[in-house]
């Protein structure tokens, strides 16, 4: 068991990867399982990597990557479907194209590094699973999604804003520790 537990935690987040693959093709009926199902294992990864003292980069990684592509597969599928409007996507997704674009300019900066070492934060967490129980209310109580997608848009625009300050305040330290060129 002592050599498994370095890789349960990221075969729990790989799980997530496996549902979203599945879950256009299975059948309507399973959706909702399938979500909770996700959801558990989304909260059960980093419970066990935090419990057994196996947290690593590589497997934050993949649990992030797990966590956005599921959320991309489902917010697709329930659009097609005419279960969410495309238009309330950026809003779900507010923080999630923060971190995006923070990535990517980071990364053409060639401060990959940087990004790599930022730690995940409760705001976060709170915006992920407020995107899971926004699945659940579409699924199990439809009459309710505006109140899910108030929820879910407010945890993540919460979010979008702290990673942001984190973001801004990263680049002014960065800028403030850059030696000014004083020529006279």
């Amino acid at each position: 068991m002592i050599r498994l537990k370095p890789v349960i935690p990221s075969l729990l987040s790989a799980l997530r990867l496996v549902i979203a693959l599945i879950f256009p093709a299975v059948p309507e009926k399973y959706w909702l399982w399938l979500v909770v199902f996700a959801a558990i294992s989304d909260v059960l990864d980093g419970w066990l990597a935090r419990k057994w003292q196996v947290i690593s980069w590589q497997g934050a990684l993949v649990d992030a990557i797990a966590d956005k592509f599921f959320v991309l597969t489902v917010l697709f599928v329930f659009t097609l479907s005419d279960r969410f409007a495309v238009y309330w996507i950026p809003l779900v997704l507010a923080r999630d194209l923060l971190v995006a674009a923070t990535a990517g300019f980071l990364a053409t900066r060639g401060l990959w590094a940087e990004f790599k070492n930022t730690k995940s934060r409760p705001t976060g967490k709170i915006a992920t699973g407020g995107q899971f129980i926004l699945f659940v209310i579409i699924l199990a109580a439809p009459t309710q999604i505006l109140s899910g997608l108030i929820l879910a848009s407010t945890c993540s625009i919460v979010a979008a804003f702290d990673y942001g300050l984190l973001f801004c305040k990263f680049l002014s330290t960065r800028h403030s520790a850059t030696p000014k060129n004083n020529t006279a």
